[in-house]
């Protein structure tokens, strides 16, 4: 018990919590090659970029039909330039393959390029 006047150190009496530092956790995509997943199409040949589960890639291996997709480290600003590029790409060779194949314009694919 305190006394009136008496000065107690509370620090001496209590221990002082650890304050544990909060790490972010990030969750970083597997950068291992793994098969696959998408539709492998005519223009899809070994080395061209890929977007595999939303993740940014090249065609490691292709076979007849499947492939090995590995996964690349790209900064945001890279990652966002590079699934436009597949996009643009993928869009580009539907429309020359349509046409190609059809012998007629193909209006929807245009206008979705606009």
């Amino acid at each position: 018990m305190v006394k009136a006047g008496q000065r107690v150190a509370i620090a001496d009496e209590l221990e002082t919590p650890k304050v544990e530092k909060k790490q972010e956790t990030k969750l970083i995509p597997p950068v291992e090659p793994r098969p696959y997943s998408g539709i492998l199409e005519e223009h899809h040949k070994q080395g061209s970029l890929a977007v595999d589960k939303g993740q940014i890639g090249f065609l490691q291996e292709r076979y007849r039909d499947d492939a090995v997709f590995k996964p690349l480290e790209l900064n945001p600003l890279q990652e966002q330039k590079a699934k436009l590029y597949v996009a643009i790409r993928d869009t580009y060779h539907s429309l020359y393959n349509y046409e190609a194949k059809e012998q007629k314009e193909d209006n929807r694919a245009e206008s979705q390029c606009t």
